[in-house]
């Protein structure tokens, strides 16, 4: 597998400048940078005779992005923005912090009987950490989200093990995984040497340390979820290789919402900030007005509403119950994508809202027959679920929102 090093610091700085908007005679400049870029990323591909396609999975959405904008049409200004300064807090061992609770928890989950006198203990002090980052930020006049990124990024892991049962099934998928890499790895002769299995907050699907006694495994939290053959399939590839079937099923869950729901979640728990529900297209508080009006009888509490940090090839909308929040996907607010479309997004997310998640055993259903039957009764249901499946496959491929 190749990699190329920036590709999704790039990705994310170009975000960001579309979402300030272009001044009209930065437009060529620009236009030549983006293209200068892919270029450079294809070429380097090709001088490793591979493809973009082969790229670790972050990289490869972050090319696909930069690939598939319309240069023709960037957001424009007509005057420029002076930047407030923005407030970076530095505090102390916060990433160490981190690490030790990785630590502590790859221990908690080796030994399955420890599990729930040790979910105890570590969960009092992840909330004892977390409170006192945000002490700390409290008195600088700041903010979780105002850390510095790898303090950010540890900061919300921990915050996010701290909410409903993260951390109940954080440590039983930790506890599977470390059990499926001891008996591949057994099956494989890798000898003695200790195997660990982690989840972690890293843009990465997995990566591999290994040692002179030990081989770690960090797996992106994304796996939270993963049922055992995932987790085999994931096995396989770091120990073994990537094997076609093996890739096939990681990849395949790596695109689904499960996988996305859990990303979503962590970046909400990373800190937001203010809510920014009014996009460069689309507002989406006026957007649930109208919904609420129409499909709702105006009877729906308004939820909070926001943009995602980052754009996403397939789930693009998400309801976070806990925090009576709505997360939709800053693909969506192009002009390119038809008001019905966002709007079934919007609502599919406000049902979850409105009817919440059915528990049977320990299995957690949203999209029961009652939450698709009220769906169906979306007026352009059809029609926006088959536009969304074509816009998930061309953003795939690479071809960019070219959808209808």
């Amino acid at each position: 597998m190749v990699r190329i090093q920036g590709i999704v610091r790039l990705a994310n700085a170009v975000r960001q400048k579309l979402q300030t908007g272009i001044l009209p005679g930065e437009v060529p400049e620009f236009q030549e940078f983006i293209r200068r870029n892919v270029k450079q990323i294809e070429e380097l591909c090709r001088q490793a005779k591979t493809t973009p396609r082969s790229l670790p999975s972050p990289s490869h959405k972050a090319y696909l992005f930069l690939k598939g904008l319309d240069l023709e049409r960037l957001p424009l200004r007509r005057e420029a923005v002076l930047p407030l300064p923005s407030k970076r807090v530095r505090i102390s061992n916060v990433v160490k912090s981190y690490k030790a609770f990785l630590e502590w928890i790859s221990v908690a989950a080796a030994k399955r009987a420890s599990i729930p006198t040790e979910r105890g203990r570590i969960v009092r002090s992840l909330r004892e950490e977390v409170a006192e980052i945000e002490r700390i930020c409290l008195e600088n006049g700041a903010s979780p989200r105002d850390l510095e990124d790898p303090s950010r990024r540890a900061y919300g892991w921990m915050k996010f093990l701290t909410q409903e049962d993260h951390l109940e099934r954080h440590l039983e998928t930790v506890s599977r995984g470390m059990e499926i890499l001891r008996q591949v790895g057994a099956r494989h002769g890798l000898g003695p040497r200790k195997l660990l299995f982690q989840l972690v907050q890293q843009a990465a699907i997995y990566c591999r340390k290994t040692g002179r006694d030990a081989i770690s495994v960090q797996a992106s939290e994304g796996f939270l979820d993963a049922d055992d053959k995932t987790l085999e399939a994931l096995a396989h590839c770091v120990l073994v290789g990537r094997d076609g079937q093996w890739r096939q099923r990681v990849e395949a869950y790596v695109d689904s919402e499960t996988y996305a729901d859990i990303l979503f979640e962590v970046e909400e728990a990373s800190g937001l900030g203010e809510l920014q529900g009014r996009g460069r297209h689309y507002d989406l508080k006026a957007l649930f007005e109208k919904i609420n009006a129409e499909r709702f009888q105006g009877k729906l509490d308004p939820p909070g509403l926001t943009w995602s940090r980052t754009f996403t090839f397939r789930k693009f909308g998400h309801y976070h119950p806990t925090r009576d929040l709505v997360m939709i996907s800053l693909t969506l607010d192009d002009p390119g994508v038809p008001p019905f479309v966002i709007e079934f997004v919007l609502y599919h997310e406000l049902l979850h809202k409105k009817l919440g998640i059915r528990r049977e055993g320990s299995i957690r259903r949203a999209h029961t027959e009652e939450f698709r039957r009220e769906e169906r009764r979306f007026p352009h249901y059809q029609d926006a679920e088959a536009w969304l499946v074509r816009l998930a496959t061309q953003l795939q491929q690479g071809k960019g929102l070219l959808v209808p």
